[in-house]
């Protein structure tokens, strides 16, 4: 087992080889939790001052979605290694109109080393992947989001002294999202304990949880060991609440946001805000969030909202108050999105990342 406690890289000439160089990631599920721990042990080695390089890299950036967090992230973890990136909006590009995407792959192989997409189509990474000869990962699709859930597992490792097998998260809000679906396959893979809480209608999908029955049978047939995903719909059906590390909860407004389409899903979702009575009943949890966050009414979809609901003039899926509180950890785990894609990128393009 990696020591988790010091952020250093082993220097092991026996060391396991590198199981994500010239890997796709599209989702974290194939690979070992014992792989993922090692890629989290080079992030904090990253963040804690270590330099490593991939100088005269290249790397395309295919966005079809609009993105602050994760493009940044990519951008700055690229140019800190010494690599290079285009940005492609898609939207503005041949793809997908004039040529495939599995084309846009093949073409794309032949001029960069690795290539990431967000798209709200999984089906459309598929396609990239098809068609590509270099590495594939995933910046967030509508089935998951792989370099979210290693900036989440970073920083809770980072945030708590509790051992990783005893961890035990609350998901609130819409637990069909991608958020939600991503972390119940962490929580399989490293073997945490995640609670969702949802109201009936937004809980994970039939097809989702035979997904994570699949992959919690694979983990008992591998030896590995598995960790807990527990639906509910209210908080006071958690056991030992005092004992919950962490409550992570997301935004309930997608992109195609409209004010009607979403009024009855806000009524429903209300009463799963994190808010400082939350915050009471799971006294020793901390907050995460993926980001962004409708905490306050300074954007102009936060004020229309709470014209409509003037409920949420203290916040929407969390309370200002909650989100700025001192419990609140969310700031690190966005910058630690760009430690982990660091590291991801260097264990992918480099063979003895991890030497």
């Amino acid at each position: 087992m990696i020591d988790l406690t010091a952020p250093t890289l082993s220097t092991d000439s026996n060391a396991s080889p590198n199981p994500f160089f010239q890997a796709d990631c599209l989702a974290l599920a194939p690979f070992s939790k014992e792989a993922i721990l090692q890629l989290i042990t080079l992030a904090r080695a990253i963040k804690s001052g270590f330099n490593p390089t991939l100088r005269h890299k290249k790397i395309a950036l295919l966005f079809n979605q609009t993105s602050t967090r994760t493009r940044s992230a990519f951008e700055v973890a690229s140019f800190n290694l010494g690599a290079m990136t285009t940005y492609y909006d898609m939207g503005r590009s041949q793809m997908g109109e004039k040529e495939s995407i599995e084309d846009t792959g093949a073409v794309l192989s032949r001029m960069y080393d690795l290539l990431v997409m967000r798209t709200d189509d999984h089906e459309m990474l598929k396609e990239l992947h098809h068609g590509a000869s270099v590495p594939v990962i995933n910046a967030m699709t509508d089935c998951n989001h792989p370099t979210q859930m290693l900036a989440d597992l970073m920083t809770m490792l980072e945030e708590t002294t509790t051992p990783l097998e005893s961890i035990r998260l609350v998901f609130t809000g819409d637990a069909s999202n991608n958020i939600a679906f991503s972390l119940a396959g962490l929580a399989l893979k490293m073997g945490f304990t995640l609670y969702l809480v949802s109201p009936q209608h937004y809980q994970m999908s039939e097809a989702r949880c035979r997904v994570c029955d699949e992959l919690t049978r694979a983990l008992i047939e591998s030896g590995e060991g598995h960790g807990r995903v527990v639906e509910v719909e209210s908080f006071s059906e958690i056991p030992d609440p005092d004992t919950i590390d962490f409550i992570y909860t997301d935004v309930w407004l997608s992109y195609d946001y409209s004010l009607e389409n979403w009024r009855p899903r806000i009524e429903a979702l209300f009463p799963y805000q994190v808010n400082e009575a939350v915050m009471e009943h799971f006294p020793k949890a901390k907050l995460m969030h993926c980001l962004p966050a409708f905490h306050d009414g300074k954007t102009r979809v936060a004020s229309e909202l709470i014209e409509a609901f003037p409920a949420l003039k203290e916040g929407m899926e969390v309370t200002d108050a909650v989100f700025r509180s001192d419990r609140s950890i969310v700031m690190n785990e966005a910058e630690n999105r760009m430690h982990a894609i660091e590291a991801l990128l260097y264990a992918t393009l480099f063979e003895e990342a991890f030497s």
